[in-house]
């Protein structure tokens, strides 16, 4: 994948030289790499949080940072270049990146949910945790006693002991 970041960093000092429409022509393919790589990374993503291997997707934060702000920079420089994509004169072209974007809205939400689904099963098992321990901190301070009147706690002193 850094690959295709360092190739798409070439394009772009690239395209700068070039007519409109071959300039629209390549932000256009440069676009669809760049969403190629985000939408492969984020399909591995799911797959990662569906199967529960969290460390792993943990690890490759700063991979999905990298390849986010190539897609926000590419993204920048298409909005200022809004006249030159307007000239390109490829419908079919056209055609093939809105049909990219869709298909990548669906990837995006699909690791969207998968993201939060995992956040919904850490917080149940943080708050499982913690009413353990607390379920488990109240019973050693609960103090019970027998029929005899010894406490049944086996922490705590009986009332008869000595240290009443």
């Amino acid at each position: 994948m850094t690959e295709n970041i360092e190739n798409t960093e070439n394009k772009n000092s690239e395209i700068a030289e070039s007519t409109p429409q071959a300039e629209a022509q390549a932000l256009a393919e440069q676009l669809m790499s760049v969403m190629d790589n985000m939408e492969g990374f984020l399909s591995e993503e799911t797959t990662l949080l569906q199967s529960g291997e969290f460390s792993t997707v943990a690890k490759q934060t700063e991979v999905k940072n990298n390849i986010v702000k190539q897609y926000e920079a590419l993204l920048q420089e298409i909005a200022s270049k809004k006249d030159v994509l307007k000239s390109m004169e490829d419908q079919k072209l056209k055609d093939k990146i809105l049909a990219r974007a869709d298909n990548f809205s669906h990837v995006i939400r699909k690791n969207y949910y998968a993201l939060q689904s995992a956040s919904i099963s850490a917080k149940r098992v943080t708050e499982r945790i913690t009413k353990a321990i607390q379920n488990k901190v109240q019973a050693e301070k609960q103090a019970t006693y027998n029929a005899k009147g010894i406490l049944n706690n086996g922490n705590a002193a009986a009332m008869t002991d000595g240290a009443y």
